[in-house]
């Protein structure tokens, strides 16, 4: 995934009718440092004879998509990407969700001087060719994220002794977002919580921003006493049949209740409504959801609102995606936090994990 910023040139064009932009992304699965990628028109015509002005056709979608596919690919000689398997959506600030990029879409954009863009790459594994994780010897063709840096299968993992299930989709629906698919930090926050049960073993939690589960699920069979899941109410239905793969195990625990609720950062519900469980949140996890400044302040407030005396820690994973967004995620944590521990998985804990990503735990003194 890429979080771009698109910052848009002066021009004597008029605001709908851009020639030329520079987008600056930063895509960890492929580099890890920014880079600017300048976007022109597809076409150019010589239609002033006498002076030999050239005159730019305003940029298409299909501009962007092709020289953000041919960036991919000079970048990164050793995959082949196309526009079919590379994807682009682009923040729609009406609507407040990511929306495809279209034709219609990029013309209402651009008059804007800042555009947020994902980019999701998927990539067919040869059929001769088999998943590490995939029993099937039919040769079947299979899409994946990638860059992913943890083993995943969605038929299920090896956790705690037992077999986690936790399916993903693709995020190319109607009501878009990045919390339909399994990242690195849910997985990276699993396999911590994995090696130290006890910091949920018997507690309330809550998780933010649970995309398909897979963090609140793993602190239930891990024996959360009451395990609160959230997200924005396109992901639920996911996250719900989640669950249901993986009641059996959950219940068999000393869990005793896990919901999936919906939570908008914006406008967050009273704790209360949440939980009848007094003591709820002990504990907050947060895997990886700090990816556009606009949700940076909106999340740690949420965090305030629900963070109370019964909560002992918050327990998040981070990976930093752009110089903006980072320096003010930094600078709301260390007012909201008087001890922030930056976690070393590997020599503490035998967790590998790619240098991009962080695991912090965050406390107050009362705590």
């Amino acid at each position: 995934m890429a979080v771009i910023d698109q910052h848009i040139t002066p021009t004597p064009l008029k605001q709908k009718q851009m020639t030329n932009f520079v987008i600056v992304a930063e895509c960890p699965q492929l580099w890890t440092h920014w880079h600017k990628i300048r976007i022109t028109s597809g076409h150019h015509e010589c239609n002033d004879t006498t002076t030999m002005r050239q005159e730019h056709t305003p940029i298409s979608s299909h501009d962007v998509l092709d020289q953000i596919v041919s960036y991919l690919n000079k970048i990164d000689e050793r995959k082949s990407y196309a526009p079919s398997n590379v994807h682009v959506e682009i923040y729609n600030y009406s609507h407040c969700k990511f929306v495809p990029l279209v034709k219609n879409e990029l013309d209402d954009q651009c008059g804007k001087r800042r555009i947020r863009c994902i980019i999701q790459i998927q990539m067919e594994e040869p059929s001769q060719q088999k998943s590490q994780h995939d029993g099937n010897a039919s040769g079947e063709q299979i899409l994946l994220l990638t860059g992913r840096y943890f083993n995943y299968d969605p038929n299920g993992i090896d956790f705690a002794g037992t077999t986690l299930i936790v399916k993903e989709e693709s995020n190319n629906k109607d009501e878009d977002g990045t919390g339909l698919n399994v990242w690195d930090g849910s997985l990276l926050l699993a396999r911590y919580l994995e090696k130290n049960p006890s910091k949920v073993r018997g507690k309330s939690v809550l998780e933010l921003g649970s995309g398909p589960g897979l963090v609140g699920i793993a602190a239930a069979i891990l024996g959360s006493k009451v395990v609160i899941l959230s997200d924005l109410s396109y992901a639920l239905p996911l996250m719900k049949r989640n669950v249901e793969f993986n009641k059996n195990m959950i219940y068999s625990t000393q869990c005793e209740t896990i919901d999936c609720v919906e939570i908008n950062w914006f406008s967050p519900p009273d704790r209360d409504t949440l939980c009848e469980y007094e003591r709820f949140p002990q504990v907050i996890l947060i895997a990886d959801c700090v990816w556009l400044e606009d949700l940076v302040t909106p999340l740690i407030d949420t965090v305030e609102k629900y963070y109370n005396a019964h909560t002992k820690e918050v327990i998040m994973t981070y990976q930093r995606r752009g110089k903006a967004a980072d320096l003010l995620f930094w600078k709301r944590i260390r007012s909201l936090f008087t001890s922030i521990t930056i976690v070393d998985t590997l020599n503490d804990y035998g967790i590998d994990r790619p240098e991009f990503l962080s695991l912090l735990i965050c406390k107050k003194d009362d705590s």
